[in-house]
């Protein structure tokens, strides 16, 4: 099967098919292989709710005698998501079998919305954040040339910080990239304001803490940002420098390195 044409010839097909079987299943466990493989490009369509959605519609309308089928579906569906934590993140999960249903859906989905759907909203997190609270830091390792791209945000903004920062973007996000963290700081540093992604890491961050979940994931998870990816993360990292300057003029904000995005993107 070509998994890229899951996206673009069979989406709609694994949406309109209500009941669980084993084809919708295994167009779902496809699409997010090709999640995990390219997070950037993916990762906004939440298939693990469409499993959830799929799995309970068909316990409401089945017939008994497919209850069996069903079981077996349910349980493939989660040995398939336990071995793709494992296998592209190193987490594992403690004692799973022992949940309930909805506890098993509600682990898996909290945990997928985290890592995948959240994703880049996690980096972006990060990599403000460490802007941040580490400035002598992150200005120990700016190029201070005072180049044309330094000089047309200079003549906008009077903060000689967010300007070394706008004009050193590119090696500020590889460099946040290339430190090591322990998972407590990973967490600690995905903070932000967004309520939605909190309350998924809020979730994950606790289950970690429980022991619920296990392993350092740090170093896999940063290795599913690829260059594509880090360019997406500086223009969001940018964006948000830049509105805390409305009134620059027209100018600035038609220069090639200030590209706007809608800040409604993950």
């Amino acid at each position: 099967m070509n998994v890229n044409n899951i996206f673009y010839d069979e989406s709609d097909e694994i949406e309109n098919e209500l009941f669980l079987s084993a084809i919708p299943l295994n167009l779902l466990e496809e699409a997010i292989k090709s999640q995990f493989n390219d997070p950037l490009e993916y990762r906004k369509t939440d298939y693990v709710k469409s499993f959830i959605n799929k799995y309970e519609f068909s316990v409401r309308n089945m017939y008994e005698y497919d209850q069996a089928e069903l079981d077996s579906l349910q349980t493939d569906f989660i040995e398939f998501m336990e071995k793709m934590f494992y296998n592209y993140l190193q987490i594992g999960i403690d004692n799973i079998d022992d949940y309930n249903e909805d506890n098993q859906h509600e682990l898996i989905h909290f945990t997928y919305k985290f890592f995948i759907n959240d994703i880049k909203k996690n980096f972006v997190n990060i990599v403000c954040n460490i802007i941040d609270i580490r400035k002598d830091e992150i200005t120990s390792i700016c190029d201070k040339k005072k180049d044309v791209i330094y000089l047309n945000f200079k003549s906008e903004i009077n903060d000689e910080y967010d300007v070394l920062v706008l004009s050193n973007l590119a090696n500020i996000v590889n460099y946040v990239l290339s430190l090591d963290y322990t998972i407590d700081e990973f967490f600690d540093l995905c903070e932000s304001n967004n309520n939605n992604a909190q309350l998924d890491l809020q979730y994950v961050r606790e289950k970690f803490d429980s022991f619920v979940l296990t392993g350092n994931f740090v170093p896999l998870y940063k290795k599913m940002i690829n260059k594509d990816f880090k360019n997406e993360i500086e223009s969001k990292v940018r964006n948000k420098i830049l509105k805390k300057y409305p009134k620059r003029k027209s100018e600035i904000k038609n220069n090639p390195e200030e590209e706007t995005i809608d800040e409604s993107v993950n």
